[in-house]
């Protein structure tokens, strides 16, 4: 008897049984009907939400390499030589403001991590904007929608801790794909609360779920090759502050970069981000919390995120070989630059050009036709001419001449 094939959103809830509760939508009768009707349910001053720090909801988690096996997450792996040198972290320039620092919660010669813990509810490193919305809800709808594959890796000494974590991108949801109005909601498929999200929610899903825990937290993230390139703006703005660096790329990466840039359609802005894409790069990314003036020459500060970012000292050199690169344009004719014109195409062109001039300048079916024998004639001492020089060159190709 087989065994039944493991889903991830599992860990989030039970399956939804009724069709129905999945499809209702903000604004709708039936969304209408159920927020008003008489609450039989527990009286509300006893309800409390429920909120999980974000290591102890992966206690829950069974086993993350049950999940990996049925959902494969295998990166683009390869043991590099004992000689290379391991790649280091590099901090970006962007400041991701957070809010302004006040004395209130902030008194004098306190701590980030007491400042840090006076402003955030237990278990959250973002500012909420419902405290039911917590990390695992941002998590949950990215799982959910299959925007991601995500593989949390646990201490074995201490399951409520998380090493590290690593997410492939399937997909990046476009307002189009959502096909309604951004504000209206989507039911999750397993049984949750909130049981709904808006694209919003979805938005912010890409920046709030990485917060499982600022300074020694790492997450591996690559892209799934056959992803679309068709990004919103808005992750284009998430890639710029949670992407790759050219600075930590490897030779052998900025030469592949430098040569898809030179061949790519792709604009500017956004090349980086479609290399990756293409090419399946992994990077390692760290983020944390610091401060920043609030304005300049100010002594009043406000509190940041930073995000680090590394190379994959582990990524198989060969996915970015000159030939792949070449066979990748080849299958994608639509993304490449126009080709310069040859000399060849340019001397037709022009002889093309001087005939029509001369046929337009005739005056009589006598003289256009004696037109056409000339051009003929001409064309084909060309030819003759042409052939003979190409046996000559297939001959020296050969080592004829020299024997």
């Amino acid at each position: 008897m087989s065994k039944k094939s493991v889903d991830p959103r599992d860990d989030y809830g039970p399956p939804i049984k009724d069709q129905k509760d999945k499809e209702i939508i903000l604004g709708s009768p039936s969304f209408i009907s159920k927020v008003t009707s008489p609450i039989t349910a527990t009286p509300l001053t006893t309800i409390k939400p429920t909120l999980l720090t974000p290591l102890a909801f992966t206690s829950q988690i069974t086993s993350p390499l049950s999940i990996q096996k049925n959902y494969p997450s295998k990166l683009a792996y390869y043991t590099p030589p004992s000689s290379s040198p391991k790649s280091t972290f590099i901090t970006k320039d962007l400041s991701i403001p957070i809010l302004p620092l006040e004395t209130l919660y902030c008194p004098p010669n306190s701590s980030l991590l007491q400042n840090i813990s006076r402003i955030f509810p237990p278990g959250f490193y973002f500012i909420p904007k419902d405290q039911t919305k917590t990390r695992k809800f941002y998590e949950f709808i990215l799982v959910d929608s299959e925007s991601i594959t995500l593989t949390h890796q646990t201490d074995p000494s201490d399951k409520s801790k998380i090493k590290f974590s690593k997410f492939k991108v399937n997909k990046v949801l476009s307002p189009s794909d959502w096909n309604q109005p951004p504000s209206e909601l989507k039911s999750f498929s397993r049984a949750f609360t909130p049981q709904y999200y808006s694209y919003f929610d979805y938005m912010d899903a890409w920046f709030n779920f990485l917060s499982v825990e600022p300074f020694n937290h790492t997450w591996f993230i690559w892209f799934n090759k056959d992803i679309s390139l068709s990004f919103p703006n808005w992750f284009i703005q998430w890639f710029i502050i949670v992407g790759p660096i050219l600075e930590i790329f490897p030779d052998y990466a900025s030469k592949a970069f430098n040569n898809f840039t030179a061949k790519t359609t792709c604009p500017d802005y956004k090349s980086l981000l479609c290399f990756c894409a293409v090419f399946g790069i992994t990077w390692i990314s760290s983020w944390t919390f610091s401060t920043d003036p609030l304005w300049e020459g100010s002594s009043a500060t406000q509190l940041v995120k930073k995000f680090s970012v590394k190379w994959w000292s582990k990524f198989n050199p060969d996915l970015l070989s000159p030939s792949r690169l070449d066979s990748w344009f080849k299958s994608h004719p639509g993304l490449c630059k126009e080709k310069a014109i040859s000399p060849e195409d340019t001397s037709f062109l022009l002889d093309k050009s001087k005939l029509l001039a001369s046929l337009s300048a005739t005056s009589s079916h006598k003289e256009f036709l004696n037109r056409i024998k000339e051009a003929m004639t001409a064309l084909s001492e060309s030819d003759s001419a042409s052939s003979t020089s190409e046996n000559n060159n297939e001959d020296d190709c050969y080592g004829i001449i020299d024997l």
